[in-house]
């Protein structure tokens, strides 16, 4: 079979205009949830930096000592007075900060999982309303389809009811191997013609072009649609 004409020119009708907006939609969600995905892997970067930094900040505290009695007194000779605890403390401050650090990431990183978790949804939907949109415009080329296809069924139907007739008329046993192997060809056609074994047929050039603007239609509202015409 010859390769499906395609339509040169095509007009965004209300079908074409719904999913072309439907398309819209679903790439303002596509973008929502990559921006939610990216600050998901941000937040991450920064959860794992600042576990490092608290660990970091209790090692420290861990190896943290009060200043010596030396010092303290070699400080009084200066003129200056300091807290022999203030290493200890220092020390102490910073674990607390780290600790608060990840506890505010970990509130961020549930809020954006959250956010990301919904916009993932609405692309979801988003991508099935692009779909309905499409079956819309895909729906609209039926008529010319099934007007196509009640001669051709009623010719092929027929021509299987005399291949079956036929076949029917060679129940010998004494059959040779040419005459077996035709009788078999007729007997698969007319199964195939009464749609018992379709699937086994190979993709025709038309059923390729509709398949592919299908996709296509996926992506771009003007895609023109194989002829239906002969």
């Amino acid at each position: 079979m010859a390769m499906a004409r395609v339509k040169q020119e095509v007009s965004r009708g209300p079908s074409r205009a719904a999913l072309a907006e439907q398309i819209e939609r679903r790439s303002a969600a596509r973008q929502a949830r990559d921006d939610a995905l990216k600050a998901l892997n941000e937040v991450e970067g920064r959860r794992l930096a600042a576990d490092q930094a608290f660990w970091e900040a209790q090692r420290i505290q861990a190896e943290a000592r009060p200043v010596s009695q030396d010092d303290v007194v070699a400080a009084l000779l200066r003129g200056e007075t300091i807290d022999p605890d203030a290493p200890v403390k220092e020390a102490h401050a910073n674990v607390e900060a780290a600790e608060q650090e990840r506890s505010r990431l970990k509130v961020a990183h549930e809020s954006i999982r959250a956010a990301l978790d919904r916009a993932s949804e609405r692309l979801r939907w988003a991508d099935e309303s692009v779909r309905e949109a499409r079956a819309a415009v895909l729906q609209e080329a039926l008529p010319g389809l099934i007007d196509r296809f009640r001669p051709r069924q009623h010719e092929l139907i027929g021509l299987a009811r005399v291949l079956n007739a036929l076949r029917a008329e060679h129940t010998g046993p004494n059959i040779g191997a040419a005459e077996r192997a035709l009788l078999d060809e007729a007997d698969s056609l007319g199964r195939s013609a009464m749609f018992e074994r379709c699937h086994y047929l190979p993709e025709t050039a038309e059923q390729l072009a509709w398949e592919d603007a299908m996709r296509r239609l996926l992506h771009d509202p003007d895609c023109p649609l194989p002829e239906t015409g002969e």
